[in-house]
C-alpha cells in the first residue's frame, strides 16, 4: 500500500479556493445585477425639437432620476432606429403619439418599458419587432449562445488530456469541433424557430465558429503559461466575466452594477 502524500495547508488552499471564489462571484455579479435590472443611461428618442426631449427627460426624471437619456430625433427615423437596437424606445410625430419598442432587440427592456412609459407619459406603446415564434420568453438568443461560449472552453480543457499533441494539432482539433458546433446549433435553433431560416441569419455560422475557435485557440495557448491555474481562469473568463457583462439575458443598459 502507498502511503497517503502528506499535503500543506497552503498547498491545499491554493487548489479548493475557487469554489468559494465561484459560488461568490456568480452569485455577486448574476443575481445582484442581472435579477433586478433597472434603467442605466437607456437611449429614449423623440421626434422634435431640442424642447420636446427636454420635457420628456424632466418627465423620466421625475419617475426614474438617471435612468434615461433623451435627445431629440429626425422626423420618420423612430421606426428604423429602434428596429436597429440603435435605441431603446422612441417616440415618433404625429396626432396620436405612441411608443415605439422591439421585442426582438431585447424582451426584458421591452417589457420593461411597456410597463414603465403608459404609466409614466400616459403613452401607448407598440412592439413594432415581436420575437421569433420559437422564442416564446425573448431568451432564444442567450441560450443559443451559452452552448456555444461553453464549448469552446470545455474543448480546451477536455485537449488538456491529449498533452502528447503539438498546439497546431490541438487548434486543427478545436477547428473542427468549431465546424460541428457552428452547423448543429444552428440548425437546432432554426428548427425550434429560435431563429428564422434566412441568409442573414446563416452568418451566426461562422460567427459561431470564430467564437468557438477564438475561446479554444486562446485557452489553449494560455494553458501553457498559468499551469494549474487554467481552469479557473478560463471558466473565470467565460461564466464571470463573460456571461454577466454581455448583458444577457438582461440588457447592458439595465445592469445594475454589482
Amino acid at each position: 500500500m502507498h502511503p497517503t502524500p502528506t499535503l500543506s495547508l497552503r498547498q491545499v488552499i491554493s487548489v479548493i479556493w475557487f469554489p468559494f471564489f465561484l459560488a461568490t462571484a456568480m452569485s455577486l455579479l448574476f443575481v445582484a445585477t442581472l435579477a433586478n435590472p433597472a434603467p442605466q443611461g437607456m437611449a429614449i428618442r423623440i421626434e422634435g425639437d431640442l424642447l420636446a426631449a427636454e420635457r420628456l427627460q424632466s418627465q423620466l426624471d421625475e419617475a426614474q432620476a438617471g435612468g434615461f437619456e433623451v435627445q431629440p430625433l429626425a422626423a420618420g427615423s423612430s421606426r428604423e432606429a429602434v428596429i436597429a437596437n440603435e435605441i431603446a424606445a422612441a417616440v415618433p410625430a404625429g396626432e396620436n403619439p405612441e411608443t415605439f419598442v422591439a421585442s426582438a432587440a431585447n424582451t426584458m427592456r421591452a417589457n420593461y418599458l411597456s410597463q414603465f412609459l403608459p404609466e409614466t407619459l400616459n403613452l401607448p406603446v407598440r412592439d413594432i419587432l415581436v420575437h421569433a415564434p420559437g422564442d416564446a420568453m425573448g431568451t432564444g438568443v442567450f441560450f443559443y449562445a451559452l452552448p456555444i461560449a461553453i464549448t469552446g472552453m470545455v474543448s480546451a480543457i477536455i485537449l488538456l488530456q491529449l498533452g502528447a499533441w503539438s498546439f497546431r494539432r490541438k487548434q486543427a482539433a478545436i477547428a473542427l469541433i468549431g465546424a460541428f458546433t457552428a452547423v448543429i446549433t444552428y440548425l437546432i435553433a432554426v428548427w425550434q424557430q429560435v431563429i428564422p431560416a434566412s441568409g442573414k441569419s446563416a452568418l451566426l455560422l461562422f460567427g459561431t465558429f470564430a467564437l468557438v475557435t477564438g475561446i479554444g485557440w486562446t485557452l489553449t495557448g494560455l494553458s501553457k503559461f498559468v499551469k494549474h491555474y487554467f481552469v479557473p481562469i478560463a471558466l473565470t473568463w467565460i461564466l464571470i466575466l463573460g456571461i454577466p457583462t454581455a448583458g444577457v439575458p438582461s440588457s447592458v443598459d439595465a445592469l445594475k452594477p454589482a
